[in-house]
């Protein structure tokens, strides 16, 4: 029994996280400047700017929700 998941090619995801990212920013704008959803085979990476800690857990969790896969990086900078 073979029990791997396939991962759809990059580009027939790059629209839908671009939209997720643009719906999460729209949502959460008070705590996220930018957001841009990387996604690999071992789960995604998160890279943008955020105007606190909690803006960069926020958006971890929310991405995470939506795509329902695992954030393996999250390289949000918090602006200081």
């Amino acid at each position: 029994m073979n029990l791997t998941t396939e991962v759809p090619p990059a580009s027939a995801l790059e629209e839908p996280t671009a939209r997720v990212a643009k719906d999460i920013v729209k949502q959460h704008r008070s705590h996220l400047r930018d957001l841009e959803i990387l996604i690999t085979r071992r789960g995604i990476i998160l890279h943008g700017l955020a105007r606190s800690y909690y803006g960069k857990q926020l958006a971890f969790h929310e991405v995470s929700r939506r795509l329902g896969m695992r954030v393996i990086a999250n390289h949000i900078v918090v602006e200081t």
